[in-house]
């Protein structure tokens, strides 16, 4: 993590450039195929080792042998999933030259010569930026090069701008990835976010993912008190309600919001349960172990505008919010699945918020959603 803001106020970071020596992402290009034969080349960035007659992957302090792998086409511009490095890893290698390798591939396997496999580690055990628990933040003009994990990350904040914010490789480095993840997370915050002129290329996951966190109702503790859980396997132990703030109880089987409340104390039990009291007894009709809870004072108004975004196999712009949305004046250049994608849920990733008041104008997309099939329209809306 290359930045930490922990219950900070009034902060502004402004003309900063941040880049690692050694990505956490790898980036190796076929430059010969035959049958039962594939040379690579790494690139410079790339640490390697031939051990053992295997290619093993390293950085200072880690190795992956857990990897996602994303192929990049340069001639039609795409990013797409790919088992390129599955099968590298699992092959006989020989290095024939410094960053030149070798391997003995199965029948087959013809890669496209000139694509580029971008390699990482499944865990993301780090953030680029973390921002949490603060208010009035803005990051002006920074110029981020690579981020190991979830990208910037702001959770339970306020009020926050990024403006300018390049999130893609140096010129002139030759790599193509910059995220090995999203590269604005924006978890449970409240206020306005504001994303004005930014640029985004090279993320393994969604350049913007906006979204808050249903917990589903476990027990009535008490007439006024409700045990709730995290879901998700990646999205737990963090504090999702505060004193004060108004939820909604949350119909699963229609995501209508049915019953509201006030908390009036949490209490942590585990890092995937929490009991909170509320201010009024608990919907008569709540149906425990099917229903859940969303927190309405953390939901931010949303403000997208004349930011560019390429070169990303997912979606652009990820949107779950319940307060107003404007997504105005962008250009989505090809990316692979929604380049906006407006959604809710209480039985997967159990992100809530549905969007009610959404705006979306003189926006220019191009050639995005190629992934194909029913569930990636280019601007798709998905209850």
């Amino acid at each position: 993590t290359m930045l930490a803001l922990d219950g900070c106020e009034n902060i502004v970071l402004r003309d900063l450039n941040f880049d690692f020596e050694r990505p956490g992402g790898s980036e190796i290009t076929y430059v010969r195929t035959a049958e039962g034969e594939t040379e690579v080349r790494l690139h410079r960035d790339t640490r390697y080792e031939v051990a053992d007659g295997r290619i093993h992957l390293f950085g200072e302090g880690w190795r992956s042998d857990r990897n996602h792998c994303i192929e990049y086409d340069p001639e039609s511009e795409r990013f797409f999933y790919s088992q390129g490095w599955s099968v590298l890893a699992a092959s006989p290698a020989e290095e024939i030259a410094p960053g030149l390798v070798r391997f003995a591939t199965p029948a087959g396997f013809r890669p496209k010569a000139g694509n580029t496999l971008t390699v990482r580690d499944i865990i993301r055990d780090q953030v680029g930026m973390f921002l949490f628990r603060s208010r009035n933040v803005a990051l002006e003009n920074l110029h981020v090069r690579y981020m190991h994990g979830l990208g910037i990350v702001s959770q339970y904040s306020r009020d926050i701008t990024m403006r300018g914010v390049r999130c893609e490789p140096r010129e002139g480095s030759g790599r193509l990835l910059a995220s090995s993840a999203d590269f604005m997370h924006f978890s449970g915050c409240s206020g306005r976010v504001r994303i004005l002129g930014c640029r985004f290329a090279g993320a393994q996951d969604d350049p913007i993912n906006v979204h808050g966190t249903n917990l589903r109702a476990e027990e009535r503790v008490g007439e006024r008190t409700l045990r709730l859980r995290f879901m998700h396997a990646q999205s737990y132990g963090f504090d999702a309600f505060f004193g004060g703030d108004t939820v909604a109880f949350v119909r699963v089987a229609t995501m209508e919001r049915f019953a509201s409340a006030r908390v009036e104390a949490v209490r942590r039990l585990s890092d995937r349960e929490v009991e909170v009291d509320f201010d009024r007894d608990l919907p008569a009709t709540l149906a425990v172990g099917r229903d859940c809870v969303e927190n309405m004072s953390c939901a931010p108004e949303v403000e997208v505008r004349g930011c560019y975004f390429t070169r990303t196999s997912t979606r652009g712009t990820l949107m779950t919010t319940p307060r107003r949305v404007v997504i105005a004046d962008n250009t989505y250049y090809k990316t692979g699945m929604s380049a906006i994608l407006v959604e809710s849920d209480v039985a997967g990733w159990f992100e809530s918020g549905p969007v009610c008041d959404l705006t979306i104008e003189n926006n220019t997309f191009v050639d995005c959603a190629y992934a194909g099939g029913p569930h990636h329209a280019v601007i798709g809306i998905n209850p």
